[in-house]
This record gives C-alpha cells, sequence and structure tokens, in this order.
C-alpha cells in the first residue's frame, strides 16, 4: 500500500463529511500538522480541494465534481440499474423520474425521465444542488451516519433555494430523523414553487442513491402516498441488480 495516496484518499472522505480544518483531519488521522498540510497542499495543486482564504478550511475541489459528476462513466453501472424502474414509475406516475447522489454537501441528479406531459418539471441531467434542500438530498442525509449526518450539517450554510427551503439546523436535523424512520421523504416547494417530490433510498450501491419523483403540486399532491409503496419496491428491485451486477 502507497500510505501518502492513503492518507489522502483519507482526507477527501473526511472533507465530504464537512471536517475542514487542519487540526481536526490531522488529530483525526494520527498525522503531524506538518505532514497533514504538505498533504492538503498537494491536494490543493491537483485539485482536489480548495482552502477558503478567509476561514483558510479546506473543501473538496473542482475536480472531484468534474470526475464524479459524469453519469456515463462514473457511475454508469447505477444508471443501468436503474432504468427499467425508473421507466416503469414514470409510467405509474405520470411525472419526472430521477436518481440522485451526495457529492460532498451537494448533491447531483445522475439521470432523469422527463414525464411525457405538456406541464412537466425537471431538474437536468447532471444538475448539482445543495444537499439540504428537497426530498431526494434528504433523503441523502438520512442514509448517512449520525456522526457524518451532524459534521456535514454543522458546516453548511444553510441559505434559501425555494420559498419553503428549511434554513434552521435543528429543525433540517428533526426533519431528517423523521425521514430516517418513515424510510421516505417529500417536500413542497423547498427547491421550486408549485413543486412537489418523494424520494426513497436505493440500498446496496458504494454510496447512498436516492430516487426521486418529481412534478406540479396540483396534480402529483392528491396522489403521492400512493406511490410509496410502489417506489419502494422499485428501489428494492434496483439494489438487487446492483448486487448481482457487483
Amino acid at each position: 500500500m502507497v500510505h501518502s495516496v492513503y492518507r489522502a484518499a483519507e482526507i477527501l472522505t473526511m472533507l465530504s463529511a464537512g471536517k475542514n480544518r487542519i487540526t481536526d483531519i490531522g488529530n483525526e488521522l494520527n498525522l503531524s500538522k506538518s505532514t497533514t498540510h504538505r498533504l492538503l497542499k498537494t491536494l490543493e495543486n491537483c485539485g482536489f480541494v480548495f482552502q477558503d482564504p478567509v476561514s483558510h478550511q479546506y473543501f473538496l475541489g473542482h475536480l472531484i465534481i468534474k470526475l464524479s459528476s459524469n453519469p456515463l462513466t462514473t457511475h454508469q453501472n447505477l444508471v443501468v440499474c436503474a432504468y427499467e424502474e425508473m421507466k416503469r414509475l414514470r409510467e405509474i406516475s405520470g411525472e419526472t423520474v430521477t436518481i440522485h447522489i451526495r457529492i460532498g454537501t451537494q448533491r447531483i441528479c445522475l439521470e432523469e425521465m422527463q414525464a411525457n406531459q405538456n406541464i412537466r418539471y425537471g431538474v437536468g441531467k447532471g444538475s448539482v444542488s445543495p444537499i439540504y434542500a428537497g426530498s431526494a438530498g434528504k433523503i441523502l442525509l438520512a442514509e448517512l451516519t449520525e456522526t457524518d449526518r451532524s459534521h456535514l450539517i454543522q458546516n453548511i450554510h444553510l441559505t434559501p433555494v425555494g420559498p419553503h427551503t428549511i434554513t434552521d439546523r435543528n429543525g433540517l436535523l428533526r426533519e431528517i430523523e423523521k425521514i430516517r424512520k418513515q424510510g421516505y421523504a417529500i417536500s413542497s416547494g423547498e427547491t421550486l414553487e408549485g413543486a412537489i417530490s418523494m424520494s426513497v433510498p436505493i440500498r446496496g450501491y458504494f454510496c447512498p442513491v436516492a430516487l426521486s419523483i418529481f412534478g406540479p403540486k396540483f396534480r402529483l399532491e392528491p396522489i403521492i402516498l400512493s406511490l410509496k409503496k410502489k417506489m419502494e419496491m422499485s428501489a428494492k428491485r434496483i439494489g438487487t441488480k446492483i448486487k448481482h451486477a457487483g
């Protein structure tokens, strides 16, 4: 094992969990401050991390986003495994179906099947959004360990994305705990006025995945709870496909 590469991977994992201070990283990995600084500067020069000039904290860099945001290469296996179930859910619901994963403090839409209706909502394949806004992001947060979730939420600035975005940390934590227990998330107007979505977790992949149905509130809200069981069954079938493909 090349220890410097292993340590760099550990540092990137810590940054993705919201641990951004050089002292915290060094203490966690039992490294001296000079060694930690040298590793971080090397990662910064490569584009894997960047340092905030004001707070001096480190965050995941542009190259991580670039490498992780190509759905046809990085997560091709997941997209292939989910395709048929996404198509099935779109036919059942008549609305847009998406899958999302977490990248640092953001969530990215890996695949989207838009509704075949004149009035339809979509987020856009490859689009990046704050992880704390919307049902997909909350499912991804609920799938993290309590420690990682707390670190992440404490280290992001909760700014409004839509008219009903939750910007209170304690309120967000309570909402996520509720979602974790019930196994699904519903959001209305958190990212877009007049839109509603439901998300469930897909398990069996190497990182948390959210499966979502998204559409106009006037059309989707009356039937959204009736779709929960079908979404859970689809998520389970996708997880089984991932297991067999792996």
